[in-house]
């Protein structure tokens, strides 16, 4: 959980806490000092920033005020160098299965001065298509700048975007899991980008395609629903998650490691303001899973 030193960081905490307490899993906090702003080893403030000793103070004070469970079950590390490389590189190191991200400025409610790391242009560009696990993305403030609450106990109704490439497969196994560890709801959307007049006549083909890629042990463990529309993909997968009253939506990206550019499955999804919490899954190749 890549913690950053604003007034939105304690709602982050929050919801990676969540996410520990629900799999029972070990919560890891980390703030990156940027090389530009700070040494490692400073004891003080370079340049209006805190030093590596101050901001460890500050995350555990955030963690102990925000933690769902004992504040010293949380491990913290304050590493220094380039944002994303370091926290790619913490979680390779404690073998992180899901890293989650704070959309703590989101396009539609910004605040003067406010310095961030630019979390979101991380998850989008550079996080999410390097990472060897999975990025969960989260508004950790509403259109008004309050803090949101922690993630609900289950994810109940889950959208998958699915355009039949290796990554919108490997979403939508993980789609499933969850699912059916909730024994919610499940919808598979499929956008076709660019229709032609006679589109319509593949409907048929197109939903039959959709319904191959989810067995009867699943359908008898959670609803699933199977959705082919026509458009851009952002919009209408977005357009899905509203109409379907979603929790979380899944989607496949390409890994690409040392590149800045993501690629797969409605990547451009990860840039753009979704109302509810983006699981964004790499696709590493070798076997499907």
């Amino acid at each position: 959980c890549p913690v950053q030193l604003t007034d939105f960081s304690g709602g982050l905490v929050r919801v990676g806490s969540s996410v520990a307490s629900r799999y029972d899993a070990d919560l890891f906090a980390v703030h990156v000092l940027d090389h530009n702003y700070a040494r490692p080893d400073a004891a003080r403030r370079v340049g209006g920033r805190p030093s590596a000793q101050e901001a460890a103070i500050r995350i555990r004070g955030l963690i102990r005020a925000n933690s769902d469970g004992d504040p010293r079950d949380v491990t913290s590390a304050v590493r220094h160098g380039d944002p994303v490389k370091e926290i790619l590189a913490y979680a390779d190191r404690m073998a992180a299965d899901l890293i989650v991200v704070g959309r703590s400025v989101p396009p539609r409610w910004t605040r003067p001065n406010e310095v961030t790391t630019g979390c979101e242009d991380a998850v989008a560009r550079d996080l999410a298509p390097r990472a060897r696990c999975a990025v969960l993305s989260i508004e950790t403030v509403d259109e008004h700048g309050s803090v949101a609450a922690a993630l609900p106990k289950a994810f109940r109704h889950i959208v998958c975007g699915v355009d039949f490439s290796r990554p919108s497969l490997y979403a939508l196994a993980q789609a499933i899991a969850l699912a059916m560890e909730a024994a919610g709801f499940l919808t598979l959307v499929h956008v076709v980008p660019h229709p032609t007049q006679s589109w319509p006549n593949e409907l048929p083909r197109l939903i039959q395609r959709l319904r191959n890629l989810v067995g009867r042990e699943v359908r008898s463990a959670c609803g699933v629903r199977e959705i082919v529309t026509a458009g851009r993909p952002v919009d209408e997968l977005l357009k899905a998650v509203r109409r379907e009253s979603a929790d979380l939506l899944v989607l496949g990206i390409a890994h690409r490691a040392g590149t800045n550019e993501a690629a797969g499955t409605f990547a451009a999804i990860a840039r753009v303001e979704a109302e509810i919490p983006v699981l964004l899954v790499p696709c590493r190749g070798g076997d499907f899973p």
